[in-house]
């Protein structure tokens, strides 16, 4: 409820829709980082590597070392900075 009105579902995405597309950034970021390794990804998430899998499957990401196109050139915006993985805005590759 917003000044009174209900909001309608289709005005804006659902809590679960955010969080996902939240966990699709940070876990791409994790994934870019580590350069596509998923067991140092899971580390750097905090995550045991099989909840990562698990996670990646229902996100309907890759890694990029499954994805066709794994190398982004640097001047496409590569990440290069030296904290633990890139910031949200890394794209991510999902399955289709």
């Amino acid at each position: 409820m917003q000044d009174g009105k209900v909001l309608l579902r289709g005005s804006r995405p659902s809590l679960k829709e955010m969080i996902e597309q939240f966990e699709r950034q940070i876990i791409s970021a994790a994934l870019v980082a580590s350069g596509g390794n998923q067991r140092q990804a899971a580390i750097a998430l905090g995550l045991l590597p099989s909840t990562l899998q698990e996670k990646l499957k229902r996100l309907h990401l890759r890694s990029p070392r499954s994805a066709q196109s794994a190398r982004v050139p640097a001047s496409a915006g590569a990440y290069s900075g030296g904290d633990a993985f890139p910031p949200p805005s890394t794209p991510y590759t999902e399955e289709q």
